[in-house]
């Protein structure tokens, strides 16, 4: 995913795109435009964390750096085009590139935002992007494949160690643990409560009631409720099935009997149909656990707990069982970094020493939940006894890049290059 950086160029008069184009480099039959090299200039420095706007004394260094990584990239594609061996279809650039629009979308605010910072539609961005991705794609690939043929001996990583055990970072807290989770679902109660109250709203429109007035008011879909409950212009295959099953059996200005699928209870109304696409509204009731469903959890957890302190062997069993019949969060984690868990379950983990789990406690996933640590290792500074798997691939990584580095180098005499 090291391609897939957040592409927003921040405004600055240091890289400015009122700068006329030109081309800076030919490599092999790939041209380098400067408007290239100015952008990953700008990407370098986004990375580094620095504001060249502030610090224009470090520009001819960003730049110097975006050049050589394009002339490097280039001669590796150029010899990753012709390998059989590898490939990236089409379907793998596509879905990058929606991951990597969906994330400038999500650093921006919204997609107008990101229009404004790109100086582009997304549409276009999209295309401009594209072959410029398959490119880093491809070369990415390729190094990547390099990487297998590179081993590295225990005296090698000891003068690795030897050399660079000053600068060498410490290693990040980490945690081995177990988790059983009791979801808060809504029972019978709960189900009756939210299918009257749609059967209601449904006898209300009837009666002449505006549905989207109704909608506005009722509908727990907050993304179409503002809208009065319309979804727009569907395509068939595109809705839940239940859903999707009474929309297209409806007349067009129908409204459906309570549809249940697994976000709730549904009022449809059919305001168009083209044939596999319609267009519709719907007013959605979620089913909400009662205080007496909370309670119903609340009591199930505690029952484990007691069992479980007679019976601490078998907190992992429990865990998976759970795991396997909700999919939630339960199950048996390996040593993970405190910074990757969930910030309620660190604090658990916390106050627990090893080999011990918690008192019952509610979770910020509606449920309720039981921490079981195994092991704990603080953040501490590497050595060859404590951490000879890190420091191992530290040296076999340094190993590789010089390797590598090495042979673009060789590379680069049987390639066409000019610079201007």
């Amino acid at each position: 995913m090291k391609y897939l950086y957040v592409f927003i160029l921040a405004s600055s008069l240091l890289f400015t795109q009122q700068q006329v184009d030109g081309v800076v480099a030919i490599v092999g039959d790939n041209v380098i435009l400067q408007s290239e090299v100015y952008q990953n200039a700008q990407l370098l420095a986004m990375q580094d964390e620095v504001d060249v706007s502030s610090n224009p004394y470090l520009v001819n260094s960003f730049v110097e750096k975006s050049l050589t990584s394009l002339i490097q990239q280039n001669v590796i594609f150029e010899y990753a085009k012709n390998d059989t061996l590898i490939s990236i279809s089409e379907s793998e650039v596509k879905l990058a590139l929606d991951q990597q629009v969906e994330s400038m979308i999500a650093k921006a605010g919204s997609e107008d935002k990101l229009e404004e910072y790109l100086s582009q539609s997304i549409r276009a961005f999209r295309k401009d992007y594209y072959e410029d991705l398959y490119k880093l794609m491809l070369v990415d690939r390729y190094q990547g494949s390099f990487m297998y043929g590179v081993s590295i001996t225990r005296p090698e990583v000891e003068t690795f160690y030897n050399t660079y055990q000053d600068s060498l970072p410490r290693s990040i807290a980490s945690t081995s643990y177990s988790i059983i989770e009791v979801p808060i679902l809504p029972g019978d109660t709960a189900k009756i409560n939210s299918i009257n109250l749609i059967q209601s709203l449904r006898d209300s429109i009837i009666a002449g009631i505006d549905f989207s007035t109704l909608a506005k008011q009722y509908s727990d879909d907050k993304g179409s409720s503002e809208s009065g409950g319309e979804l727009g212009w569907i395509h068939r295959g595109s809705l839940v099935r239940e859903f999707e099953e009474a929309a297209f059996l409806l007349e067009i200005g129908g409204v459906s009997q309570p549809v249940s699928t697994v976000y709730g209870y549904h009022l449809i109304q059919l305001l168009d149909k083209q044939g596999e696409k319609i267009k519709v509204r719907h007013i959605l009731k979620s089913v909400a656990p009662t205080p007496s469903d909370k309670e119903d959890a609340l009591n199930e957890i505690r029952n484990h707990f007691y069992f479980l302190e007679a019976n601490p062997g078998l907190f992992d069993s429990l865990a998976i069982d759970y795991s396997i019949n909700y999919n939630n969060h339960s199950g048996v984690y390996p040593l993970t970094a405190n910074q990757n868990i969930s910030g309620d379950i660190l604090q658990q983990i916390a106050e627990l020493s090893e080999t011990s789990f918690s008192y019952p406690f509610e979770s910020g996933f509606n449920s309720f939940m039981l921490v079981f640590v195994h092991e704990s290792k603080p953040s501490e500074k590497p050595s060859l006894e404590n951490s000879w798997k890190f420091i191992e691939q530290l040296a076999l990584q340094k190993k590789t890049n010089d390797e590598f580095f090495e042979w673009v180098n060789d590379l680069k005499s049987e390639i066409f290059i000019k610079v201007f």
